[in-house]
Parts: C-alpha cells; sequence; structure tokens
C-alpha cells in the first residue's frame, strides 16, 4: 500500500511539474526575417525587397498571455542605394498552448530606423526614425523540452515616415528557433 501511495505522489509530482514545463517564464526567438517594404504615398509607388535578421525576448504572465520586445534588421542594396532599416518594438502575445503546437497573435508598437546611401558615392540620403507597428502571428512547434521551431511569423508590418506623412503597408515574414527559459 506504502508503494502504491508513494508512485501516486511520485506520478502526480511528475505530471505536475511537466504541466508547468508548457509555459516557460520566458521565450527567447531568433532567426530570419524578410520584409516587403511599400510606399504607396501620393509622391511615391515603389516597392523593394529586404533580407534580414528578427529576434525577440517574450516575458509570460501566465499560460495565454506574454509582453514582448522585439528588435529587427532588414537591408538591401537596391535602386543604386544601400538600404538599412531597423525596427525596436513592444506589445502584447497571446498564445494558444496545445501539446506541441503553440499558434500566437501578437500586436507591435514602435519605432523604425531607416537609413538610405547612395550606393556609389555613399552620400546618405535618408535617416528617418518612424512610428512602426507589426499585427500578426504565427505558430511555435516543440522539438525538446525547452526548444522550438518557429516555421512562420507572418505579420502587417505599417511604417509611417516622419517626412512626408506616408504609411508604408509591408508585409514581414520570420522563422527561426525558440528557447524556453523557466517554467509558469
Amino acid at each position: 500500500m506504502k508503494k502504491l501511495l508513494l508512485s501516486a505522489v511520485l506520478l502526480l509530482t511528475l505530471s505536475a511539474l511537466a504541466a508547468a514545463q508548457d509555459t516557460p517564464a520566458v521565450e527567447i526567438f531568433g532567426g530570419y526575417s524578410f520584409v516587403r517594404l511599400t510606399d504607396t504615398g501620393p509622391s511615391n509607388d515603389a516597392s523593394t525587397n529586404l533580407n534580414g535578421w528578427d529576434a525577440s525576448i517574450v516575458f509570460n504572465a501566465n499560460q495565454w498571455a506574454g509582453f514582448v520586445a522585439d528588435i529587427g534588421g532588414y537591408y538591401t542594396t537596391d535602386f543604386d542605394a544601400d538600404l538599412k532599416t531597423h525596427s525596436i518594438m513592444f506589445g502584447p502575445k497571446f498564445a494558444m498552448r496545445k501539446g506541441a503546437v503553440t499558434p500566437f497573435a501578437q500586436v507591435l508598437f514602435g519605432v523604425a530606423m531607416a537609413r538610405a546611401n547612395d550606393s556609389e558615392s555613399g552620400v546618405e540620403y535618408l535617416n528617418e526614425n518612424d512610428f512602426a507597428m507589426a499585427l500578426g502571428g504565427g505558430i511555435d512547434i516543440n522539438v525538446a523540452p525547452a526548444i522550438a521551431i518557429r516555421p512562420a511569423q507572418v505579420e502587417y508590418l505599417g511604417i509611417r515616415s516622419e517626412e512626408t506623412g506616408d504609411f508604408k503597408n509591408s508585409f514581414r515574414y520570420s522563422a527561426g528557433i525558440v528557447f524556453k527559459l523557466g517554467a509558469r
């Protein structure tokens, strides 16, 4: 009887620990990012593709809600210009944790810093710090207790030019790896 009771307590403790592991306290993401930057203002109607990186850290408040800090860098040489854009955004993340798969949605607000130089002369002709927001979501697939793969994070990326007031209605795709730390 004692062995059965001890086994039941041990099994209950292990299952409680396993359930607690389902919601990490912190998630760190890093990976590749693609941005289709579209400027549709009255003075311009151009698009360009930028490749780069995206990184974020999420502090989970509970099983379904957390706070995200996201940074990214996107680069291209297009139309005889070297364009560099970096973003820093913050906001809430909502996740639905079901087994090995975690779909999520997030709303981020912050700033995008754009710099452009003439690729031949090196003369800078764009230097802006603009309002930015990202609305979208993705999916994480657990491959180990503390590691997940993010095959897709797809977002609307809006950047408002401080100079012209035009809004760049753009698209951002990211993919990479997620490291999960601690437990909630």
